[in-house]
């Protein structure tokens, strides 16, 4: 009881990604390290499967309080609200 289990999800082309991303130097172009998960999995790998307002909502909400400070924290949350709410009002257009 109390055990975590860990599942892993990714394919062997993002592990093999993840691995690379893992044995080289920082790269704030290509990989920043707000985007960046301790587990070595990056934002992009995962947003990138997803519907574009969907995927950056999951964008900002993933760097939120890793860039900056307070007012950027809040800012990314704002952000990642605009995109669901324009996602929400999206999904309700197209049910009229």
């Amino acid at each position: 009881m109390g055990r975590d289990i860990e599942i892993d999800l990714l394919t062997p082309a993002m592990r093999a990604r993840r691995e690379m991303r893992r044995q080289a130097e920082p790269d704030p172009v290509n990989h920043p390290s707000h985007y960046k998960h301790p587990s070595g999995i990056e934002c992009i790998d995962v947003v990138e499967h997803l519907p574009f307002l969907r995927g950056n909502a999951i964008k900002y909400l993933w760097r939120a309080g890793e860039k900056g400070g307070r007012v950027q924290h809040i800012e990314d949350l704002r952000k990642a609200k605009w995109y669901i709410e324009r996602e929400i009002a999206n999904l309700l257009e197209a049910g009229r």
